[in-house]
């Protein structure tokens, strides 16, 4: 049964909720009342990294890529700024930076009628 834990919470940074054994393994120690599809209690040692048990970040649980700016931060500003008076005239997405580009990739697809996303806080609503 997938459950899913936040490390950080202070039942589990507690003393005695946390081991670590001769190997360098973290273990956290799981007592929650009720869980699971019949809410049953669940109590026992997690060894973190080990099989079944996978440690992961918000940035594992969407579809979340990597994007790899290469502009110094004077180009990814001046990319930023062409990008707030983008319109559907003038929609095309290879003059911009890459993090500036998939941004507005992501913004055009709220828009229907040919319509383009600008950088603004208005295309961000």
């Amino acid at each position: 049964m997938p459950m899913i834990f936040t490390l950080d919470d202070k039942e589990f940074q507690a003393e005695n909720a946390r081991a670590v054994d001769d190997k360098g393994t973290l273990w956290i120690l799981i007592q929650k009342d009720a869980l699971g599809s019949n809410n049953l209690p669940v109590l026992g040692w997690a060894a973190i990294g080990h099989e079944g048990v996978k440690k992961v970040s918000c940035w594992d649980w969407f579809d979340f890529k990597e994007i790899i700016e290469t502009s110094s931060l004077k180009e990814f500003y001046l990319s930023a700024k062409k990008a707030e008076t983008r319109n559907k005239d003038d929609a095309s997405l290879e003059q911009y930076k890459p993090t500036i580009k998939t941004t507005l990739t992501i913004l055009d697809k709220q828009y229907t009628n040919n319509e383009c996303a600008a950088l603004t806080t208005e295309c961000f609503r």
